[in-house]
């Protein structure tokens, strides 16, 4: 019973770790977005191969 308990515990940890690094990553993601969108690289518009492309 102990070995199942302890794999289990093994495993919680490792998800956790796991967990903090993909929020980790998206707060990077969100991060960088935010600043992109603060410069004006994403204009309100479809971009210019969207509509060449609807054409």
């Amino acid at each position: 019973m102990k070995t199942a308990e302890g794999a289990c515990n093994t495993l919680i940890g490792v998800l956790n770790a796991q967990a903090k690094g993909l929020a980790t990553v998206f707060r990077q993601v969100l991060a960088e977005k935010r600043s992109l969108l603060e410069r004006g690289h994403f204009q309100s518009g479809p971009p210019k191969e969207q509509t060449c492309i609807a054409r």
